[in-house]
């Protein structure tokens, strides 16, 4: 198990090169709610909180759009962006859920300190180049990095108080995926098998028979490499 850290993919030596992005561990274990039906409309589910088909969709429209304004940008399949969607917008709820449980809130003031500090050392402060970042190598829109910046504070910060000794990267993986397994065993956390099978902290790939749901465009049209929308039985 290795975590895959919270960085967006460019070529700087720092080994934390980009914080803002969504967190992602790789975990093992067996499946969790696969057997188990989700609300009509229900992209995944997270004790009683839901992440909707709809809002997955529109990061999803979000990603796409960026994307094609930026000149030479390789547009992404929409499995791909949405997969990351599903995964990012699950595992927030389930920070939410653990930062609440211990006792731990990021700020906005935080939040933006945090960008702000990363921008300045990694962008040459150039707000603009992290977005692009972002949105070509991590599938996160603009209007979402003050969430996926406050989802890394909050995982260091609870990962510090579970963890306060582990110094390797093997103890603090094993130490998140402890903690996080138990978390979504005990909120019964599940995906729609159409977007993969949830396994401690991280979605697994979709099984090949399974349809999934297109993402759209600002227009209404399919995202380049979106499947058709399965007919309705």
């Amino acid at each position: 198990m290795t975590r895959k850290g919270l960085i967006v993919k460019r070529r700087y030596p720092t080994a934390a090169a980009v914080a803002v992005a969504a967190v992602f561990l790789s975990a093992c274990g067996a499946g969790m709610g696969a057997s188990q039906s989700l609300p009509p409309g229900a992209a995944s589910v997270v004790g009683d909180q839901t992440v909707a088909d709809s809002t997955v969709a529109a990061l999803a429209t979000s990603v796409h759009d960026e994307i094609a304004a930026i000149p030479g940008s390789k547009m992404p399949t929409a499995d791909v962006v949405t997969h990351a969607t599903v995964a990012r917008e699950t595992q927030h709820l389930m920070l939410q859920v653990a930062g609440q449980k211990e006792g731990i809130a990021i700020t906005q003031t935080q939040i933006d300190e945090f960008i702000a500090s990363f921008v300045k050392s990694q962008f040459n402060g150039d707000i603009k180049q992290l977005r692009s970042a972002l949105v070509t190598q991590n599938y996160i829109p603009a209007a979402a990095i003050d969430s996926a910046a406050s989802d890394q504070l909050l995982y260091a910060a609870i990962l510090k108080k579970i963890a306060p000794t582990a110094t390797t990267q093997d103890a603090i993986t094993k130490a998140s995926n402890d903690y996080f397994g138990a978390l979504s065993t005990q909120l019964n956390t599940r995906v729609a098998p159409r977007y993969g099978t949830w396994s401690v902290f991280g979605l697994g790939p979709v099984p090949d028979d399974l349809s999934k749901v297109p993402a759209q465009t600002s227009d209404g049209q399919p995202i380049s490499g979106a499947p058709a929308p399965a007919p309705s039985s």
